[in-house]
């Protein structure tokens, strides 16, 4: 497997703050902990250490070892469950909403990087345990992002009605239909084990299915899947909860960082709420708002005491937004780092006020494994042109087509003495008619407007011509583009993961995971041997 690594900076699509997110974290330390290092992670366990209360763990573990039921745990996640109980064990977590199969393909390549971190925190740092996690955000409700799947040429479409929390979706039989057509997508693989990992898909609900799922794909590296969504869990939140109902505790220091961070020239990633909780109900993940001192969910109303009170009865129907589930992530978890990609950690810069107020460690913060893959088709077709990787993503396809022509070309097709002879034509004759015939400056601007219209067209004549000349390469181009930014999308926001293992195994993960350096902040291009 042949890899490039490239800067990110060499790629157009990152602003300013996401770059120092991942190369330069000093740049933003006052809206971060400790940058993100090998050396930061023996000061973070130390902070870690001194706040997260023991007793969590046990109940961490019980939740845990529940989740599992309908499971049968390997020893490796066994053991890494069992460890959560020392205090010298801390987690790496990445989490995600729930998808189709996984989704794209950057789902997966979190998930490699908090395998990969624990690895080699291991190697490190001998006298504790390091656990990768997968926070499982089942409570999201944003259908949009779970319903569809792309792969190969084929698009999947999950048509659902269900409504609320996303984890709840019932697999129906039109997603049995998915899972079948996916299936058959391997059909003639060399190898079956893909078609086994989607055949795991299986549940009650989605969050079942894809705990279902990524527990087979990734149990021998001892991945722990955690689905927060549980009353013991938000049990433990329930002091947040009530701050934020009783205080606004998130509006009042996200307001306040936002601040900080437009002076700075940032532009914060989320829009804060004065309230920045949800309630889950009768299959509906419902805002609660503050209006006229009062809490309204729905149709109901309730005053600060009795929101309060069911809070106490039901913590478990209080779901955090975007603001207060990292707070509640880190609270529940004896967390050190987490893993995310550029728009995520962008949000995280918004939090760490929030995180003081609550007593709580802000964790190091790194940002995910990103990948271009190349295939052999795609490989060759490359090696024909001069271009370098990132100018298939900063330039636009017209562009590289027409520096490819240039480049390729016995003449220079440069119209810029014809277009300076031209204007100093058109000037020469403005004078003319403007001094001795005003009265058809119209009807002559009319007539170099023409003139102007049939040199454009010969021009476009001219450049066909050479297109249709340059015809193979130049479709390669589009090929090309259309590889690796399919509909102008980075390729692993655009296919599943999958889509890079044509054989039907997942080699490509494997070498992934036992080869990547965490702490490399550089673009991934693997060629296919």
């Amino acid at each position: 497997m042949e890899i490039q690594h490239y800067k990110r900076n060499s790629f157009h699509f990152f602003n300013k703050s996401q770059l120092s997110l991942a190369n330069n974290q000093l740049e933003l330390g006052e809206f971060i902990g400790l940058p993100f290092s090998e050396e930061s992670f023996q000061e973070q366990i130390e902070l870690k250490k001194n706040s997260y209360r023991n007793e969590y763990r046990l109940i961490l573990q019980n939740v845990l070892l529940k989740s599992y039921d309908n499971l049968e745990l390997n020893a490796i996640t066994k053991r890494n469950i069992e460890l959560l109980g020392e205090n010298n064990t801390f987690t790496i977590t990445c989490g995600h909403q729930l998808t189709l199969f996984g989704g794209p393909a950057y789902f997966f390549y979190k998930i490699i990087h908090v395998i990969s971190l624990s690895k080699r925190l291991n190697q490190l740092y001998e006298n504790n345990n390091f656990v990768p996690v997968f926070w499982l955000a089942s409570e999201d409700h944003d259908k949009d992002e779970i319903t569809d799947l792309k792969i190969y040429n084929s698009k999947f479409y999950w048509d659902t009605e269900a409504t609320g929390a996303c984890g709840k979706y019932r697999l129906d039989e039109a997603f049995e239909k998915i899972k079948t057509e996916f299936i058959d997508l391997f059909s003639n693989s060399e190898f079956d084990e893909i078609k086994n990992h989607i055949s795991n898909f299986k549940g009650k609900n989605i969050a079942e299915g894809i705990t279902q799922f990524i527990y087979s794909i990734f149990k021998s590296f001892g991945l722990i899947i955690l689905d927060s969504n549980c009353e013991q869990l938000k049990t433990l939140f329930k002091p947040i909860i009530k701050e934020e109902i009783e205080k606004f505790i998130a509006f009042k220091n996200v307001s306040d960082t936002n601040s900080r961070l437009k002076e700075r020239n940032i532009e914060p990633q989320a829009k804060i709420q004065n309230l920045n909780l949800f309630y889950l109900k009768d299959n509906q993940r419902i805002k609660i708002k503050f209006e006229n001192n009062e809490y309204i969910i729905g149709e109901t109303r309730f005053t600060l005491n009795q929101l309060l009170k069911e809070v106490d009865k039901y913590p478990e129907l209080f779901s955090p937004n975007v603001f207060l589930r990292p707070i509640f992530q880190e609270l529940i978890l004896p967390n050190l780092a987490f893993v995310g990609g550029p728009s995520e950690l962008s949000y995280w810069l918004q939090l760490k006020n929030l995180f003081d107020s609550c007593n709580i460690p802000y964790p190091l913060i790194a940002h995910r494994l990103s990948v271009i893959f190349i295939d052999k088709s795609t490989k060759k077709k490359i090696n024909k042109f001069k271009f370098d990787i990132p100018e298939y993503f900063n330039e636009q396809i017209h562009h590289l087509k027409k520096k490819f022509i240039r480049d390729n070309t016995d003449f220079q097709l440069n119209w810029e003495s014809t277009d300076i002879y031209l204007d100093k034509a058109q000037n020469a004759a403005r004078e003319i008619y403007r001094s001795n015939a005003p009265e058809i400056q119209n009807s002559i601007d009319a007539e170099w407007s023409n003139i102007e219209k049939s040199i454009g067209k010969i021009k476009s004549k001219l450049e066909k011509q050479l297109l249709e000349k340059h015809e193979q390469s130049i479709k390669a181009l589009d090929q090309i583009k259309n590889k690796i930014l399919p509909d102008s999308i980075p390729q692993e926001r655009y296919f599943h993961f999958f889509h890079f293992c044509p054989k039907g195994n997942l080699a490509l993960l494997n070498e992934l995971i036992d080869n990547y350096n965490p702490f490399d902040t550089s673009i991934l291009v693997i060629y296919e041997d």
